[in-house]
């Protein structure tokens, strides 16, 4: 495991080979912060710190869950062959809902499930929510059942308190009746529910504390209020919690992400080793100077300093346009200039915040 890990710079060295306590590892954009979690994990394994059944990790998406578990494999069943894949399937690696999900299979009598309990995804709920307003006799265009999907997500994210007696609040309450009635929970109950059974049942919560023996969270900064207090509980018996993330890449605001859980854990944790991840291997450095100046002007966030050893790179070009049409107008211009010089369609990408753009470039017929 030594060779591989002095493959890593001084502060990703520091970081894998730290593992007792709390640790926030605050990674800046392209600083190899997959490659840390994965050989901090691979270390603790490789040096008998614990064994497989003792480290959980959680992240967002389930690409995310597959190359953390690829990149451990690699390491410690390929390069080092310290055990088997099947030994290494007693790890538990999954997004927040797939581990509470499996939390709530174990231990649905305790939250009142069935044990084959369904999900349900977004254009369930919104076949429910209209259901439920044709029995109310309530105008669905006074009322849309896609915008009370998004806001009972809302809700139960914990971003904001149902009012009381409201139309909305009644349509909350028998949305959770005929939730039940079905057999069925949504994503948000995923979270709240496996909340409640750790919050609930102190041995239920030892028993998976003893499974985040060694406690990782990826993205930390996008984690709401609800999977918060679920880290919370889960750590507090060990307290081996390393969370890696990055205020200035926070994106999950509109689901509840709140950027108070990346800058105040040091004060949740008082003895947490912060090691901050800058030197960036992925951009050239024009690029990372201009968004470090851009970002720098942030009031909420931790001071870091983003650097490379990549060479200059092209400058960036800024354009100030009068309008979307405009913007769309500029772009298919630069594209037709690309191409004429040579440059192929597949070389060229655009990235974008709003698809009327993109549709707009497209009436050109280019």
């Amino acid at each position: 495991m030594k060779n591989i890990i002095d493959k890593l710079n001084q502060q990703q060295k520091r970081a894998v080979e730290n593992t007792e306590g709390p640790m926030l590892i605050v990674a800046g954009a392209g600083s190899g912060k997959t490659r840390v979690i994965t050989y901090k994990i691979a270390h603790i394994v490789a040096s008998g710190v614990a064994n497989p059944s003792q480290i959980t990790a959680v992240t967002f998406t389930n690409k995310a869950t597959a190359e953390m578990k690829n990149r451990i494999q690699q390491i410690l069943c390929d390069e080092l062959n310290i055990c088997s894949r099947q030994e290494l399937g007693a790890m538990t690696i999954a997004t927040f809902h797939s581990f509470c999900t499996r939390v709530l299979r174990e231990n649905y009598q305790l939250v009142g499930l069935n044990r084959d309990f369904l999900i349900y995804d977004s254009d369930d709920q919104r076949d429910l929510i209209s259901s439920i307003l044709d029995v109310m006799k309530i105008d669905k265009k006074t009322i849309n059942p896609k915008d009370m999907v998004s806001l009972f997500s809302c809700v139960k994210n914990g971003m904001f308190d149902m009012r009381p007696g409201t139309e909305t609040a009644k349509i909350y309450e028998e949305y959770q009746k005929e939730l039940r009635k079905a057999g069925a929970v949504d994503f948000g109950d995923l979270l709240i529910l496996a909340l409640k059974v750790f919050s609930e049942n102190k041995a239920v919560l030892e028993y998976y504390q003893d499974r985040a023996k060694y406690f990782f969270v990826d993205e930390y900064q996008d984690t709401n209020r609800i999977q918060y207090k679920l880290i919370k509980l889960l750590s507090m018996k060990h307290r081996n919690i390393c969370v890696v993330g990055d205020e200035d890449q926070s994106i999950y605001k509109w689901r509840g992400a709140d950027i108070k859980n990346i800058l105040d854990f040091e004060k949740d944790f008082k003895d947490a080793v912060v090691v901050k991840l800058e030197e960036n291997y992925r951009s050239t450095s024009n690029i990372i100077g201009a968004s470090s100046s851009l970002i720098s002007r942030n009031t909420q966030r931790k001071a870091k300093t983003l650097f490379t050893n990549n060479k200059s790179g092209e400058k960036i070009k800024v354009a100030s346009l009068v309008n979307d049409i405009r913007e769309a107008e500029y772009m298919v211009e630069q594209i037709i200039k690309e191409r004429y010089s040579g440059t192929e369609y597949k070389d060229i990408a655009i990235f974008y915040r709003i698809n009327a753009i993109i549709w707009k470039c497209s009436c050109w017929g280019y």
